[in-house]
C-alpha cells in the first residue's frame, strides 16, 4: 500500500499541494479570525492563557479543517490539477466567510441576552468559550 503512493510521482506532488494549501488556508483564516474578533488573538491565547479563547478558537481550526476535507473529497470535476485546487480554494474561502457569519448571527439571535466577548474575554468562561467554538 504504501509503495503505491510512493510509485505515482503525479499523487505525490497531488498529495503535497493539497497539503500546501491546506496549510496557506488555515493561516489565512487564522488572520481573518484575528481581524474579526474584538481582542488581539495571539495576546488572549499567550499572555493572559485564556481557555475561554483557546477552546473557541480550537472550535473553529476544527470547522476550517473539515470544510477543507469537505471541499476536498466533493466529487471531482475531472479537471486538471491546478482547476481542482481553484475549486477546493474557492469552497473553502466560502466556507470561512460564512463560519464568521454565523458568529455574528449565533450572537444576535441565540446569544443576544449577553455579551459573548465580555464573557470570553474579561471573564475568561471556558463554557462560553465552547459554545462559540461549537457554533463555529
Amino acid at each position: 500500500m504504501i509503495m503505491d503512493i510512493f510509485s505515482n510521482p503525479s499523487a505525490i506532488l497531488l498529495n503535497a499541494g493539497y497539503l500546501g494549501l491546506y496549510l496557506l488556508l488555515f493561516f489565512f483564516a487564522k488572520w481573518i479570525k484575528g481581524v474579526f474578533s474584538t481582542y488581539k488573538l495571539d495576546e488572549q491565547l499567550t499572555e493572559f492563557d485564556n481557555n475561554a479563547v483557546s477552546v473557541s478558537v480550537a472550535g473553529y481550526f476544527i470547522g476550517i479543517t473539515a470544510i477543507f476535507i469537505g471541499a476536498m473529497s466533493g466529487e471531482s470535476t475531472g479537471a486538471n490539477m491546478g482547476q481542482e485546487f481553484v475549486i477546493v480554494t474557492g469552497y473553502s474561502l466560502a466556507g470561512i466567510l460564512l463560519l464568521h457569519l454565523s458568529r455574528i448571527i449565533n450572537q444576535k439571535l441565540i446569544l443576544y441576552k449577553f455579551s459573548v466577548d465580555k464573557e470570553i474575554i474579561k471573564d475568561q468562561n471556558p463554557g462560553t468559550g465552547v459554545v462559540e467554538g461549537a457554533f463555529m
